[in-house]
């Protein structure tokens, strides 16, 4: 398998890939933010002596639940590096992925990779929990869809079984 894409600068991939991470990271968050605003209800029933307190939890609680994410994922778009907002090259082959602009080029061996996840739109190559390599579905034929959904699903099969350490799937497609 040997697929190269050439992947424009996309803000709106870029927002949904940073959306989907900081999401994931989120949930505890807005657990907090959901039990902090029944607590800002009751603070506000029982007329607490502290006028003010309902207030700053609700407040505080409202943050958590609706407003983290979208602040986080704008904090982090104006944080991007000047490479990450580049046109580059992603190839993807039986040792890994490479993703080559201007400024700066990765290569990440699939026994780095810790998951493969699937949207409608990309493969995300999750590498830690807030780390992912977005790899867009819109920009492959569909042979190429389908070549590469062929080898995530024997990677992960691989990776599930144990059967090998680096996590590679042999040049012949054949698992090793």
């Amino acid at each position: 398998m040997r697929i190269s894409l050439s992947v424009p600068y996309d803000e709106r991939q870029m927002r949904r890939t940073l959306t989907f991470l900081v999401g994931r990271q989120a949930k505890i968050a807005r657990l907090v933010g959901a039990v902090g605003l029944f607590a800002g209800i009751l603070l506000l029933m029982f007329r607490t002596p502290v006028v003010w307190a309902p207030y700053v939890v609700l407040a505080a609680s409202l943050y958590l639940l609706f407003g983290m994410v979208p602040v986080t994922v704008a904090w982090s778009m104006r944080s991007q590096a000047a490479a990450a907002k580049e046109d580059m090259q992603l190839t993807l082959d039986e040792e890994g992925i490479t993703l080559a602009a201007p400024r700066a080029e990765s290569r990440l061996s699939w026994a780095g990779i810790d998951r493969m996840e699937e949207t409608a739109e990309v493969w995300y190559a999750m590498f830690g929990k807030l780390q992912a390599v977005p790899i867009p579905k819109d920009l492959m034929t569909e042979a190429e869809r389908t070549t590469f959904a062929d080898f995530v699903s024997r990677w992960q099969a691989e990776r599930q079984s144990g059967r090998s350490e680096r996590g590679n799937i042999d040049r012949t497609g054949e698992s090793s």
